[in-house]
């Protein structure tokens, strides 16, 4: 019995000691909280800022801020923490990480032990742009090239995928006397924005003056200035043929025919790009551009 005493006894020491501890280096009244951004709000990834507001009543504190989901976590900011009640906006960058949905992180940390004294965390949805990016124009009968690209931190491009694609067009009377609208070629694109609404999808496939252009399409931003000074507007890329025969124009992989000024892929590819819009702009806010050269 006296053992058993004196181990109690000495619990019950130790655990003054330890309230005695905390108590010296974390107050009841020290707080951190995250006021921008909100909670589940897109955030671009990179750099961007976090405000917190905070009380801190001791020294060799600090404000740190993470990213964290399942197992992963990484420090993306961080300031030295004042005494006092305080507002802050806190540099931070994501650097490169999957794009999706995070825990945003700010602790007040005691430095010497890295101990984390209170927190505040909130959700944030990290995205980046993606890109259909025409690599190479086609001259029929070579086929062009259209990759499917996401942006680094760096604003570097990153190619995920490639595909064939026609960017030439029937030879025709578009808006004469503009002899680059007259040749009918899908005009340049300089890395317009494709907005959250672009992707069609039409079912069983959409009919245009009797030719199929497939199930799924883009419609571009208008209008389109061409480098002759005109404009084009209700430019797509889309698949199908210039035919209304489904067992032709239907195909996978159908043979690509010239447009009138669109890109056309193949419905194999469409179909590919709206699984892909489906995961990435509905799901994970990233954001779609559109380049031509």
């Amino acid at each position: 019995m006296r053992g058993r005493a004196r181990r109690k006894m000495v619990m019950a020491v130790l655990s003054c000691l330890f309230i005695c501890i905390v108590s010296l280096r974390g107050s009841a009244e020290e707080s951190v909280e995250i006021l921008l951004p909100e909670d589940n709000a897109p955030v671009e990834m990179g750099s961007f800022q976090v405000k917190v507001q905070y009380t801190c009543e001791g020294p060799d504190r600090e404000i740190a801020v993470y990213l964290k989901k399942g197992e992963f976590t990484r420090r993306i900011g961080g300031v030295y923490a004042s005494l006092g009640s305080h507002e802050e906006n806190i540099d931070v960058n994501t650097r490169d990480v999957i794009v999706g949905t995070y825990q945003l992180v700010a602790a007040l940390r005691y430095l010497p032990t890295c101990e984390t004294l209170c927190f505040d965390s909130i959700n944030v949805r990290i995205w980046t742009y993606y890109a259909l990016d025409v690599m190479n124009r086609s001259s029929m009968p070579t086929l062009g090239t259209l990759g499917v690209r996401f942006q680094k931190v760096d604003l570097s491009w990153i190619t995920v995928k490639e595909t064939d694609c026609v960017t030439t067009g029937v030879p025709q009377q578009i808006h004469t006397p503009n002899t680059y609208c007259t040749n009918g070629d899908t005009p340049p694109i300089d890395w317009k924005d494709l907005g959250t609404n672009a992707l069609v999808c039409y079912e069983p496939y959409r009919v245009v003056d009797g030719h199929i252009i497939g199930k799924y399409y883009f419609v571009l931003p208008s209008p389109i200035t061409a480098p002759c000074g005109c404009q084009r507007v209700g430019i797509l890329i889309h698949g199908g043929a210039p035919t209304g025969d489904p067992a032709v124009a239907m195909l996978p992989y159908q043979t690509l025919c010239m447009t009138h000024g669109c890109i056309r892929l193949y419905n194999a590819t469409l179909e590919y790009l709206a699984q892909l819009w489906d995961e990435l702009v509905v799901s994970r806010c990233c954001k779609f551009k559109v380049h031509v050269p």
